[in-house]
This record gives structure tokens, C-alpha cells and sequence, in this order.
């Protein structure tokens, strides 16, 4: 099994935007990434595109149960082929 969400999140703040909202923002994507390094699972991110109208990268990330790390790069590199094929 293997299981795709968003590599952050939501989107980031404005660079301009108050510190506070900054600040918030990098704590919760702390806390989405540490789902995967506590729980020692594989993990990869793969660039599958950009955003509408010039906007910025748009990633996912994959995670696998322990010792799937072959099937999870698999996985990977065939979501990046598609993604190359299909999204631009």
C-alpha cells in the first residue's frame, strides 16, 4: 500500500505576510512531516507539475509501510513518468 498526499499542508503565506503567519505556517508543516520520520516509514516526494498561471511547484508526497521502500520507489518513479506525460 502506498499513500499520496499533499507534500504541505496548504498554500504558504505571502513573503510579505506578518511573522506570525509565517511562523505558523512552518510549525504545522513541521508537524505534517514528522508524521512520516516518527513513525520510520519510507517516504519520497515527487514533482508532479506547477501551479495555474505561473505559479509555483506542485509536489506530493508518497508514503509506504515499513520495508516498502522498493515498491515505494517504484511507485515513484512511475507517478513521476505519468505526471511528465500528462500534467507538463
Amino acid at each position: 500500500m502506498v499513500v499520496v498526499v499533499p507534500c504541505i499542508p496548504g498554500p504558504p503565506p505571502l513573503l510579505d505576510a506578518p511573522t506570525p503567519a509565517l511562523q505558523s505556517w512552518l510549525s504545522r508543516c513541521h508537524a505534517f512531516a514528522a508524521l512520516t520520520s516518527l513513525g520510520g516509514v519510507p517516504s519520497a516526494v515527487v514533482p508532479i507539475g506547477h501551479l495555474p498561471n505561473g505559479g509555483g511547484p506542485l509536489s506530493v508526497a508518497l508514503f509506504g509501510h515499513s520495508r516498502s521502500d522498493q515498491r515505494l520507489i517504484t511507485v515513484s518513479e512511475r507517478l513521476s513518468d505519468y505526471a511528465q506525460v500528462f500534467v507538463g
